[in-house]
């Protein structure tokens, strides 16, 4: 499958809110967390300039199917959210945009490193890429990917 990261704009921000509300609420109203709809546009926008539209071509035309947030600075690669939409998921989607950002990761010699709600089934998927566990707090297991 090709995936293709293309950074968002501000024409994209009502339709990734919306996609965040659809994949995240039932994550964290299960670690107890309730956001309003202001909350989460809050938590969608701290970091909308590396907040990337994840592309690829369905039944012959290249389609949205979900959203990513990363950041690449001197001492590390940080991926902030990574959604599909619930109709996309499955198909290895998700596994394939942390393989284009292991590839960054391992050109720069860059740890690769996320966190994961502890409710969140994702952690799985993480692990099996080759993610290990480095910490926690209440909410989140921290989580990072280490090149050869």
């Amino acid at each position: 499958m090709q995936i293709k990261l293309v950074p968002a704009d501000e024409s994209h921000k009502a339709a990734l809110l919306a996609l965040r509300k659809l994949t995240m609420t039932e994550h964290l109203q299960s670690s107890g967390v309730f956001i309003d709809d202001k909350e989460h546009l809050r938590r969608l926008e701290i970091n909308y300039a590396y907040q990337h539209l994840i592309q690829t071509e369905f039944n012959g035309s290249v389609q949205t199917v979900g959203g990513a947030q990363f950041l690449e600075n001197d001492v590390q690669i940080k991926l902030f959210q990574i959604q599909v939409y619930p109709e996309f998921q499955n198909r290895g989607i998700g596994a394939a945009v942390i393989d284009i950002l292991k590839q960054k990761a391992q050109a720069s010699q860059k740890p690769l490193r996320l966190t994961v709600l502890k409710t969140n089934r994702a952690k799985g998927l993480y692990e099996n890429l080759g993610f290990s566990q480095y910490g926690e707090d209440e909410l989140e297991f921290w989580m990072q990917w280490l090149p050869n």
